[in-house]
C-alpha cells in the first residue's frame, strides 16, 4: 500500500473511513513509522485542540493540514532541542489558540534562484513581494512580472510549476531571481521582513514585535517534501534596532515554508 495522503489520515482519525479502508491504513502503520507519526500528530490534535478540529471543512483542510506539521516539527523541537525546548512547548500549547503565520520559500542553488510567496497569514496581515534585494531592483518588465507570477504560485503551494517560472526569469535578468525579499505590514506597520540568497543558501526573518507581545523565540523552517525535517534559528535582538532577527544558513535546496 502506498503512503495513505493527508485527507485519508484526516478521514481515518474522524472515523469517517469504511472497515476496509480503516484495516488498509492499520495494516500501513504498523510498518511504516512515518505515517504512524503523522497519525500520532493528528490524534494529538483531535484530543488537545478539539476547536481546531471541529472547524474542520474541505475548506478548512489547508489550515488544519498546516496545524498538523507545524505540531509535528514543535514536538520534535521540544525532544530534540534543549533550548527551544521550553518555547517549543509553549508555542504547541498556542497554536489552537492563534493563526498560524507561515510564508512559502524556494532556494534552488543550483540555479541560483530564490522565490518568496504569502503563506499563510491572519486577517489583517498583508504581504508585499519584494522579488530582488543586494542593489538590484525590481523594475517593472517581463522578468519583474514573472517573479510576481512565481510568488502567486507559490502561494498556491504549487513548487515545481513556481520554479519553471522561476528559470524563465532568470533567462531574461539571472540577477534578479539570485535572491529575494518580502515585507509584511498590519494596520499599516511593519510586522516581518523575509530575505533569502539562493547562492549562498540563506534565509532571514526580522521581526517587529508589538508591545506586550509573547515571542516564541525562535523560527521554524520546514521544507514541503519532507515535513519531519525542519531547521531552527533563535530569535535575537540586535543592537540599536527595534527588530528581533533569525538566521538560517546553508539552507537545503528546494520549497520551505517560514514559521514565526
Amino acid at each position: 500500500m502506498s503512503h495513505p495522503d493527508e485527507t485519508a489520515l484526516l478521514e481515518y482519525v474522524a472515523a469517517a473511513v469504511s472497515a476496509e479502508e480503516h484495516c488498509r491504513v492499520d495494516e500501513h502503520v504498523a510498518e511504516c513509522d512515518e505515517c504512524l507519526q503523522r497519525l500520532r500528530a493528528l490524534f494529538y490534535l483531535r484530543d488537545d485542540f478539539a476547536s481546531v478540529w471541529a472547524s474542520w471543512t474541505l475548506r478548512e483542510h489547508g489550515r488544519l493540514r498546516r496545524q498538523v506539521k507545524l505540531a509535528l516539527a514543535l514536538e520534535t523541537v521540544a525532544e530534540s532541542a534543549p533550548d527551544f525546548a521550553e518555547q517549543a512547548r509553549s508555542w504547541l500549547g498556542s497554536i489552537a489558540r492563534s493563526a498560524v503565520r507561515a510564508v512559502n520559500v524556494l532556494l534552488d542553488r543550483a540555479g541560483e534562484t530564490a522565490g518568496i510567496g504569502p503563506g499563510m497569514l491572519p486577517d489583517g496581515y498583508v504581504f508585499r513581494l519584494q522579488p530582488a534585494v543586494l542593489g538590484v531592483g525590481a523594475p517593472e518588465t517581463e522578468a519583474g512580472r514573472r517573479l510576481l507570477r512565481t510568488s502567486e504560485l507559490l502561494a498556491g503551494g504549487r513548487i515545481n510549476e513556481a520554479a519553471r517560472e522561476l528559470d524563465e526569469a532568470r533567462k531574461v535578468d539571472a540577477r534578479l531571481v539570485q535572491a529575494a525579499g518580502s515585507q509584511i505590514t498590519r494596520q499599516g506597520k511593519r510586522q516581518a521582513q523575509i530575505v533569502v540568497d539562493a547562492r549562498r543558501g540563506y534565509a532571514a526573518l526580522r521581526y517587529w514585535p508589538e508591545e506586550g507581545e509573547a515571542i516564541h523565540g525562535f523560527v521554524l523552517l520546514l521544507p514541503d517534501t519532507e515535513p519531519q525535517r525542519y531547521l531552527a534559528a533563535g530569535l535575537q535582538s540586535v543592537e540599536g534596532e527595534d527588530f528581533l532577527v533569525a538566521e538560517f544558513r546553508n539552507v537545503p535546496a528546494g520549497g520551505w515554508e517560514v514559521y514565526w
